[in-house]
Parts: C-alpha cells; structure tokens; sequence
C-alpha cells in the first residue's frame, strides 16, 4: 500500500482517539499533492488553519509509511524547521501525541523522539543554516517560514536555511519537504516558492483561515484580529506590499488632539529624547504619561466643588460617585467599553540644525532637563545614540538618565503597540504639524529577506514619529509608570503619582 493509503486509516483511528477531523481543504490539498508524485509542497494558509496539528499528521504518515531507505547505522529525521527550539517542541508535542494514539512507541533523544521498532526519529531544529546540517532527512517540515527572523537583525534566514535542508534529502528520493506559511510581504522565500507555482518539483496550496479550518468563521477572524492590514495578511493570507504607510491616516488624524476623558487620574510622567549630531535631523523631545482609570470609574459621578478650609472660598472640583434614592451608588453603564487608560504625549518639542548653531550640547542637555523638570517627569529616555555623552551630561543635572537599545525585532513591536494604542483610541497626542506628518509619511517596509524596517517615506525626517515609538518602546519595557499593560518594572517606574 502507498503512503497515500494510509491517510484515510490513520485519521480514523485519530478521530477515535479524540483528534478534531482533518478539513476536507486538508484531505484534498494531501491527496493531490502524493497523487503527484512530487517533492516539494509549498502551502499559503491563514493563521489558525490547521498548518500545525495536519503536518504533524503528516509528519508521522512518512516515518510511519514512508517509503523510505535508510542505511544500516544511519537514522532517517523527520525535520520540523522553526524559528524557535520552543516553537519546534509544541510540534514534538503533537507528534507525541499522535503517537500514543496510534500505540505506537517511542522513546527520547535529544530535541526529538526516535521510533522503537525502526531507525526514524522526529527532532526539532532552529531555523539557521548552522542549524540545519549533518543529517538524513526523509522528510522536512518548515513552520511558518515566512516568519523565520534573525533575533538580532530581524532579517528571514530562509533562503540559506532552505539551501542547507535540501541536501539533507539526497540520498533520499522520496522525501518530500513542506513549506508552510501565513505570508508577510511579496518577496521572501517562502512567496517567492509559492509565486513559482506548479512546476515538476513542487505543488502549491492556497486557503483562508475559515477555508483550511472551517470550524473557525471569517467573521470570528475579524473579531480575532480587528486591524484589517493585519487581518488581511494574517487570515485572508493575502501578502502585505513591499512598502506601506506604518499608521493609517485616519487613525493618526483621531490621535491628535485626543485628550483623557475627565476624572482619569495623571500618573507620572518622562521625558523621551531622539537625539541627532549635528545632522539635518531635529534634536527632538517631548513628554508622555498615562492617565488610568480611577477606581470609582464603574459608578455614575457628578463634579462637586469641594472648598478649602478658611474663608478664602478658595478649592477644587472632584468627582464623586452618583447614589440612588436607597442610597446606593449607580452603575455606569459606558464602563464595560472604557479602556483602562489613556497614554498622553502631552508636548513634544524639537530643536532644529538651524537652532543648533547657536546651541552647544551643554546648552540642550540644560533645556531638556529643564523641560523635564517643569513637567515633572522622573526619568529622561532615549535610545542608544549618543548614549554615554547623554547619560554623563544629564546625571549630572541630578536626572535619572535610561537608554534604550533598538532592534529590528523591538522597533515591530513598539510599532505595533502603537498601532494597538490607535486602534483603540487610547493614544492622546499633541496637535504638532511636523508630528502628524511625519507620523503619516512613516512607512513599513518588507526588505527581500523578509526583515521588517521602518523610516520616513523616501528618506524624509521621522524625529517626532520616534518619540512616540520611543515612548512605545518605553512602555514596553516597563519605564512608563501606571502603565495598565506594562509586564516588568523598569527601575525608572515609580508608584502611580496623581497630578
């Protein structure tokens, strides 16, 4: 019986077991692709469409049925390929799984499980060319290769990776490599596979989400992910362009402006710093904080004029919560919809090249402390440039002084959360000309090796739209007090200080 016989056999005694049925998208994309007779099969899908848990099935169909000549003292890998060894050993985990389903034994090694009764194991591997060598390979699962990145430079190491995992099948005819992928932008290896399209070597599959995994619908998949960029890309499985706008217009023009509804509580704020040396760029700095909800927001307030003691008629305004007639205090009924917080960039400021001149590095390390100052900040941030002339100048001043280090890697992800903030009309920022152009002419950019950067469109100045990254960047971190997302406690993060 060929491999393909045992598909249908297998999936029913899994199903048996508990396994959720293989989608009819699945069965068909499988059967067509061994019918065939090639070697490589190259599938676009969305997220959450069954990738993982079908190619584990896969997985043990050739170290079970494959047919498969391995030399006496030679053991055949089934190769499972992902960015991370974690990320590779949730797949181990199915595999494992699949196995005592099929009472099928096995025992460990290193990174992977070897069959008792035969010379096939199933290890995992790091997506590096240095990775990926130095063994028998009867068939190779490549996870989600459009996502491979470099930690340091966020580059995809796919094509070297692929080009290293191909001669691990030589002497193996009939193993067959799958790449697998929700895709990113148009021009990595895993979309340049699947560009190629049908050929003698390799088939290529296309599905949706709700297609490959029909028990998940495409209204759930908006609902999963409501940035419809991010949407498209990463359910509809439609490629991101090469070169696009990092925020949309609308969203920007929502931002600006924006202020914290009353009654939220200022905590403490910093100040963040985009430094220049002498260039056409702007020595930029601005101040952000949050405002959190206060703990009375679930009832009904109303402002009540609370006046000092003495006969000054001096005092302050304040909320309190609203009673009913039993005198108890009457729910909001908006509160269920209220974000937790609101993050503010309250001012930004900017001192030009022309500025400059008549400024030594003295002169604005005084005016930004001095701002900081006014604005009571307790900490200045900026990222790693110039970040010991920094750090000596502003200590000096009596300032707690934090550099942040970018990577490819961080910036996405203060990108991101920048997005997340704009999504939901939780960031507040100033209305600042150079800021909402700058922040509307910042551009996402998809390089060949699926590296993601980000910049001012052509080259133009983005000093302004880096302080609000920063602050992201910040955030992420755990440096922005209050902050109701924040994972870690930043040295910097001091209690929640009400203004």
């Amino acid at each position: 019986m060929s491999i393909l016989g045992h598909l249908d056999p297998m999936e029913r005694a899994l199903i048996r077991a508990g396994f959720p049925a293989m989608s009819a998208w699945w069965r068909d994309t499988l059967v067509r692709f061994y019918e065939s007779g090639k070697r490589q099969c190259v599938l676009r899908v969305g997220r959450r469409g069954g990738k993982s848990s079908t190619l584990c099935r896969v997985a043990v169909l050739e170290a079970l049925f494959g047919d498969h000549k391995v030399p006496p003292g030679d053991v055949g890998v089934v190769a499972i390929i992902s960015t991370t060894r974690d990320e590779a050993a949730q797949r181990i985990r199915t595999v494992r799984a699949i196995l005592d389903a099929l009472h099928v034994s096995y025992r460990p090694i290193d990174h992977g499980i070897e069959l008792a009764d035969r010379p096939i194991a199933f290890k995992t591997y790091v997506a590096s060319i240095a990775g990926v060598s130095g063994f028998t390979a009867i068939a190779v699962i490549a996870d989600e290769v459009a996502k491979w990145k470099d930690s340091d430079t966020g580059a995809n190491p796919a094509t070297e990776v692929l080009a290293s995992l191909r001669p691990t099948m030589a002497t193996q005819p009939r193993a067959r490599l799958f790449l697998s992928s929700s895709p990113l932008g148009p021009e990595d290896a895993h979309a340049r596979a699947f560009a190629a399209g049908e050929t003698d070597y390799q088939a290529v599959a296309y599905a949706p989400t709700w297609v490959a995994h029909p028990a998940i619908t495409e209204a759930e998949t908006h609902k999963l992910e409501p940035d419809d960029r991010v949407w498209r890309r990463e359910y509809l499985a439609e490629p991101q362009a090469a070169a696009s706008a990092a925020f949309e217009h609308e969203r920007v023009s929502r931002a600006i402006g924006l202020r914290p509804p009353d009654g939220h509580i200022p905590c403490a704020g910093v100040v963040v710093v985009d430094p220049t040396a002498g260039s056409s760029d702007t020595y930029a700095f601005a101040f952000a904080r949050w405002y959190i909800a206060p703990a009375y927001a679930q009832w009904k307030t109303e402002r009540v004029w609370v006046r000092n003691a003495g006969d000054d008629g001096a005092g302050v305004w304040i909320r309190q919560p609203l009673n009913d007639e039993n005198g108890r205090r009457i729910p909001n009924p908006e509160w269920g919809e209220q974000p937790e917080g609101f993050l503010a960039i309250e001012w930004a400021q900017g001192i030009d090249q022309a500025a400059r001149r008549g400024f030594t590095s003295d002169r604005i390390v005084s005016r930004i402390v001095g701002a900081a100052r006014e604005a009571g900040a307790v900490a200045i941030h900026s990222d790693q440039f110039e970040r010991f002339a920094l750090d000596s100048a502003i200590r000096q001043h009596g300032y707690p002084f934090f550099p942040h280090t970018w990577t490819a890697p961080l910036k996405e992800r203060a990108v991101e959360r920048v997005r997340g903030w704009m999504r939901d009309d939780v960031l507040c920022l100033p209305r600042h000309d150079k800021l909402k152009s700058e922040l509307l002419a910042f551009e996402e950019r998809i390089a060949p090796s699926g590296a993601l950067t980000f910049r001012g469109r052509q080259g133009g100045h983005d000093d302004f739209a880096m302080l609000v990254l920063l602050a992201a960047l910040v955030d992420i971190e755990g440096g922005l007090p209050g902050s109701p997302i924040a994972t870690t406690t930043h040295r910097s993060a001091r209690s929640i200080t009400a203004v």
